[in-house]
């Protein structure tokens, strides 16, 4: 029995160091929570990153933006009809409508046919010619653009013809004095759809409007608005994967960031700590760079340690609860720990 009381003490006496810093505190830094990836919605290529790492992000700013296809007016002519909205399929709106956008040229339409074999070489391509209705009834005027061999094309800007009537075609100042070149049939001009690729991404125009060639009507984008990359609460980026021009396909990471509200306290917790560490219990935490001192539940513990100077230790995550968004990852930190509990003494 004395023996075994002996050996109790010598024991005990081991333990008072430990004991002491168990009643102290544990070191840690702000650390990130759970990390969360953005990926990219589709095949395509980086416009531009509107993030570096350590940038602070909020919900719903987008990490990258993917560079847009624009569609220009082929023609002049005037907007008819939109059916397109903001994220769309092109190729939906094509299939349904014939085209994003609906426009009808500013020419009235076109006059085809041969020229007079002895005026071949003669004229040239984008030379005005006044038109006249085989029945005299209607005067107008187009431009003349070169087909080929003795076909020619007239593209008729004034004249209000029906469609299949003959019109002649005139060069020169005055139906009086003007050459004839050739007849031809009257086409009305109709209207035609233009479409892209991918999903629309902006509208630049409206039915009424009057566009000229090469004009911007619209952009699209490889995947819809709604499944744009970004940022699901407000955070800190902590890595970016891609950059300006890369070409970039579906599921490809661009942006990784966490959660402010998810931020944690990483500590160092010696073996002798661990029983003075419950899951779920709440600690005193102190931020001395911003003079805080607030609470902090213990989060987990890690499973396996990693051996320092002093022994074993283990990876303990606190997360805190008083703290609010002045925290930034990397600040140091420090866990109260609680005082050892009083334990009965036995009797020998």
């Amino acid at each position: 029995m004395r023996i075994r009381h002996w050996m109790a003490l010598f024991l005990a006496l081991l333990m008072i160091p430990a004991m002491s810093l168990a009643e102290s505190r544990l070191e840690g830094q702000v650390a990130p929570g759970r990390v969360y990836t953005l990926l990219a919605p589709a095949d395509g290529r980086i416009a531009s990153v509107t993030c570096a790492p350590g940038d602070h992000c909020e919900q719903g700013d987008p990490a990258a933006l993917f560079l847009e296809t624009v569609v220009r007016a082929t023609q002049d002519g005037t907007v008819v009809y939109v059916p397109a909205h903001e994220g769309e399929s092109a190729q939906t709106l094509t299939d349904r409508f014939g085209g994003a956008m609906l426009l009808i040229p500013a020419e009235k339409g076109t006059v085809s046919g041969s020229l007079r074999k002895n005026l071949v070489g003669a004229v040239s391509s984008g030379q005005d010619v006044l038109l006249k209705s085989a029945s005299g009834s209607t005067e107008g005027r187009g431009v003349l653009v070169l087909s080929w061999g003795e076909m020619v094309t007239v593209h008729v800007t004034e004249g209000d013809f029906a469609a299949g009537e003959k019109i002649n075609v005139y060069a020169g100042q005055s139906l009086e004095t003007a050459d004839q070149l050739c007849t031809g049939s009257f086409s009305a001009a109709m209207e035609f759809g233009l479409s892209g690729t991918g999903y629309i991404a902006e509208l630049f125009v409206k039915p009424g409007d009057q566009v000229k060639l090469g004009d911007p009507l619209f952009s699209t984008l490889p995947y819809p608005v709604q499944d744009a990359p970004v940022f699901s609460g407000n955070g800190v980026v902590l890595e970016v994967f891609v950059k300006a021009g890369d070409q970039v396909t579906a599921g490809q990471p661009l942006v990784s960031y966490c959660l402010t509200e998810e931020l944690v306290i990483d500590a160092e917790a010696m073996e002798y700590a661990l029983p003075y560490l419950n899951e779920g219990e709440n600690y005193t935490a102190m931020i001395p760079a911003l003079g805080l001192e607030g609470t902090a539940a213990l989060k987990a513990i890690g499973a396996r340690p990693a051996e320092n100077e002093a022994g074993a230790a283990y990876r303990a995550s606190f997360l805190p609860e008083t703290m609010g968004e002045a925290l930034r990852i990397g600040m140091t930190a420090y866990i109260v720990m609680p005082e050892e509990p009083e334990q009965a003494v036995e009797e020998p």
